[in-house]
């Protein structure tokens, strides 16, 4: 399962890493798209059982659970980078006590976010996103709890999964993800079949986000042959430190990237009603095969940039870059066909559920999908060679305008207006600025 290739072959090891490249990209895009068929067919479940404005409550809190990606402080990204670096050099004591001290540095943010998170869900959560009315408060800071365990623990066990993506087997938490999915699906369809409350959907969902990292981390650790994260190689207070203060330089950018994703669906929800949280939810989820896709095909490229720059290799950066660009511009036809097949998809998958978004949030919502899906190559790529932090500043100032331009926005042209603040933000502020610094990094010598 562990890849092996000579780094002193140069021409072998391209060769190889190509190989990983797709054989990782095939395998978790065809994972992916079970996951997310597995998504999509939740939603006429759960809309059908909870109802529209309890399902658009459900969704919404969900969506929250996006934190997961953002909240370590930054920590992942210099974990990641610090894992490839390691592993392009096939430096196997460093690898081990990289993992180890990252695995132990995200089990302290993990623990100290659930504390925040706890008192933040009993007091806090109710207060600004209201429930339905048949929702009461115990429910209520029950499921806030939920998401707040679900974070803080994709946080502290981040760790594994990362290490996947750095070896280049990132196939593998996708598969567990696909196998995770099916499992999670059978039991909301026994949860509905036996008349669950809502807040029975939260944990499922979230074993979903959480279970496939631990899982893989768990088998990779073993198949590498370490019997513990700091069995033989202890974690590292002084490299510990290091990742703490490297990942800081992430932070603004990544909090006001979480801040942004969190707020979209409560900012909806305020402006536009639990139908339009609901309707958002529904469109994410059909465009999310795309999507999901698209994102686990772009996957394997930050290790294997990283790893390519170590050894030189420039010719295979530059090639490879081009392939993700044509992908990108694959997987943007093909969610402009599915937006122009809603009439025909919607009321396939909804029958006759009041949830049927409009036209124009439908190609609103489509438009910011694309955009998003244009600036992932162009992030990739400058993870792989660590020159994201040199446009951070930039960054975080477009995530906190693009906010409050929803913000703005919403309260005039309601949830459409969110959407197009969030497509303009996107495609005229961040993919600029992210293309601009991948083409100097591609220029560089």
């Amino acid at each position: 399962m562990i890849p092996l290739d000579d780094p002193n072959d140069s021409r072998a090891a391209g060769r190889q890493r190509s190989w990983r490249v797709g054989h990782n990209a095939v395998a978790q895009g065809l994972a992916k798209g079970v996951s997310g068929l597995c998504q999509l067919v939740l939603v006429p479940l759960l809309l059908g059982h909870l109802g529209t404005d309890i399902f658009g409550w459900v969704m919404t809190l969900f969506a929250v659970t996006g934190l997961i990606a953002f909240a370590d402080f930054g920590v992942v990204i210099v974990l990641q980078q610090r894992l490839a670096e390691a592993w392009g050099r096939r430096d196997y004591t460093d690898l081990r006590k990289t993992h180890a001290s990252g695995a132990n540095l995200l089990t302290r943010v993990g623990w100290t976010l659930f504390a925040v998170g706890g008192v933040f869900a009993w007091w806090v959560g109710p207060k600004i996103l209201p429930a339905p009315a048949s929702i009461d408060l115990g429910t209520q800071r029950a499921a806030w709890l939920c998401v707040a365990a679900t974070i803080a623990t994709g946080v502290a066990t981040g760790a594994g999964q990362r290490l996947a993506l750095a070896i280049q087997t990132s196939w593998l938490p996708a598969v567990w993800a696909a196998a995770v999915n099916v499992t999670m699906l059978a039991g909301a369809v026994v949860a509905v079949r036996t008349h669950a409350g809502a807040t029975v959907f939260l944990p499922l969902l979230g074993l979903g986000l959480v279970l496939p990292g631990i899982i893989s981390g768990f088998q990779i650790t073993r198949q590498l042959g370490w019997k513990s994260a700091s069995d033989a190689v202890s974690a590292d207070p002084t490299l510990r430190t290091e990742l703490w203060r490297e990942g800081l330089r992430y932070a603004p950018p990544h909090l006001a990237g979480a801040v942004l994703q969190v707020a979209t669906a409560p900012v909806i929800v305020h402006f536009g009603g639990w139908g339009a949280g609901a309707a958002l939810a529904v469109l994410l989820r059909v465009f999310g095969p795309i999507t999901q896709v698209h994102a686990m095909l772009l996957g394997p490229l930050w290790p294997a940039y990283a790893e390519a720059m170590v050894r030189h290799d420039r010719a295979w950066i530059a090639r490879t870059f081009r392939v993700s660009l044509l992908f990108t511009a694959v997987g943007a036809i093909a969610l402009l066909a599915v937006t122009a097949a809603l009439p025909v998809i919607l009321p396939s998958l909804l029958g006759n559920s009041t949830v049927v978004p409009v036209a124009t949030l439908a190609w609103l919502v489509a438009g910011w999908q694309i955009a998003t899906m244009w600036q992932q190559p162009l992030a990739v790529l400058l993870f792989g060679h660590n020159r994201l932090g040199r446009i951070s500043g930039r960054i975080t100032l477009i995530h906190l305008l693009t906010l409050v331009a929803a913000v703005g926005c919403g309260a005039i042209w309601a949830s459409s207006g969110v959407i197009s603040a969030l497509l303009i933000g996107t495609s005229c502020g961040l993919v600029p600025v992210l293309l601009t610094e991948s083409l100097r990094t591609l220029r560089a010598p």
